[in-house]
């Protein structure tokens, strides 16, 4: 680990010399070769307006069938090259997780309620993955052992966790998974002493990456983190820690920087202290996915905050953020914070676009329940008389739908290449 920080230093040493003021994306000559940095403290702040048929280049409204066995309520998403895998919450019973194809027809469902093989107790769904090499599906109830399964729903086995409240996990290889822990906050519990951990199926770790930086001793509030940034692009695992401003490459089990960002001073420290009054304006970065051509970073800015110190040395409390797409254009070297007006639909407002669930090879989503979903038609209608034709047909089957009826997930694929001028 000593290596990985010695050559973010030179790195960021090397861009301290370099860089032209008018790009916001380059690339820096590197021990394993060309590393890209990001000044985001270049970006202007005027906002780019990009129509969603810019970014997109597919898209869908999936209406879920509605039956007796597959009713939804909340919805977590993912997304395969054919199936829709949805969760949601069954309270107060345990958590269910149903498979979809991709015109919203029920397949079938995955896992159960209970204490047995294949049964789960958990009240929610905190992570779901789908593994195209061999048609399984990886899932975990909060309090309970993540499980494999085939996609009709037959298990394969139950896994082990090394530490207690890791948030996530993935597919090493077939023998192995990693988790992330934290790289920020005052440390509670393991998971918040080490970055990376590897580990096989009966939870014994195979190899640890520890944590580094930790702050001062201190009863003050020290913010913790809001979650890693966790995605593939050209082939490899790719990791983001907010607090270290760097993103890396798993490469052998080591992590080797790849992108650099240049954040500017009001981004969010995780490892000093700060008097909870001067949180607001103070931002957060996650990576939600990265092509060949464009970069994607999501910017949570702290817009209100009500922290308290609920005992000595433990803080807790409620924010309010105000979200912004940042889209980095490899090819022109710009970048720019975008918002997205909806030209397929007519009626998605542009703080939907804000908060989409990024999926893996390009996919973004949401979901609208029937009612908001038709509240939200009827408003666009009696604003806009002229309704462009194609916008119209789009609409047509969303407002037969019944208010009983199961939610519309929203599918989009991003463009290959999304240009910024």
């Amino acid at each position: 680990m000593k290596s990985v920080i010695h050559s973010i230093i030179i790195l960021l040493l090397l861009s301290g010399c370099t860089g032209s003021v008018d790009k916001v994306y380059e690339k820096t000559r590197g021990h394993n070769g060309g590393v890209q940095e990001v000044f985001l403290d270049r970006i202007q702040p005027d906002t780019l307006v990009l129509r969603a048929s810019d970014i997109f280049s597919a898209f869908q409204a999936i209406p879920l069938e509605t039956k007796e066995e597959c009713l939804v309520t909340n919805v977590m998403l993912t997304v395969s090259d054919k199936d829709l895998f949805v969760g949601t919450q069954n309270f107060p019973g345990p958590a269910r997780l149903y498979r979809f194809d991709k015109k919203g027809r029920f397949l079938n469902e995955i896992g159960r309620g209970g204490k047995g093989p294949g049964e789960h107790s958990g009240y929610m769904q905190s992570f779901c993955h789908y593994y195209d090499g061999d048609k399984t599906v990886l899932v975990n109830w909060i309090g309970d052992d993540p499980q494999l399964f085939t996609l009709d729903g037959t298990l394969l086995k139950t896994i082990k966790m090394p530490y207690w409240g890791l948030e996530n996990m993935f597919k090493w290889n077939e023998k192995e998974w990693f988790s992330t822990g934290t790289a920020g906050g005052i440390p509670h519990d393991a998971r918040d002493s080490f970055l990376l951990c590897f580990f096989t199926d009966n939870g014994k770790i195979t190899q640890s990456i520890p944590r580094t930086q930790y702050p001062p001793k201190t009863k003050e509030y020290v913010p913790i983190t809001w979650g890693n940034s966790v995605f593939t692009y050209n082939g490899q695992w790719n990791i983001y820690f907010p607090g270290i401003d760097t993103v890396f490459t798993i490469q052998d089990k080591e992590l080797i920087p790849s992108c650099i960002l240049h954040s500017g001073p009001k981004i969010q420290q995780y490892n000093k202290s700060i008097s909870p009054q001067y949180l607001k304006g103070r931002f957060s970065l996650f990576i939600q996915g990265e092509t060949k051509n464009n970069l994607f970073i999501q910017k949570s800015v702290i817009t209100k905050a009500d922290v308290k110190q609920y005992r000595p040395g433990r803080w807790g409390g409620a924010f309010d953020t105000k979200e912004a797409l940042i889209i980095i254009d490899k090819k022109s070297g710009k970048g720019a914070v975008c918002k997205i007006k909806d030209d397929l639909f007519g009626f998605i407002p542009e703080k939907i676009f804000q908060r989409l669930t990024w999926h893996p090879d390009g996919y973004v989503s949401f979901y609208l329940s029937i009612p908001r979903l038709q509240e939200m038609i009827k408003n666009y209608e009696n604003g806009h008389p002229d309704i462009p034709p194609e916008n119209a047909a789009r609409l047509k089957p969303l407002k037969a739908l019944h208010e009983d009826d199961n939610p519309v997930i929203f599918l989009f694929r991003l463009k290959d290449y999304t240009r910024i001028e």
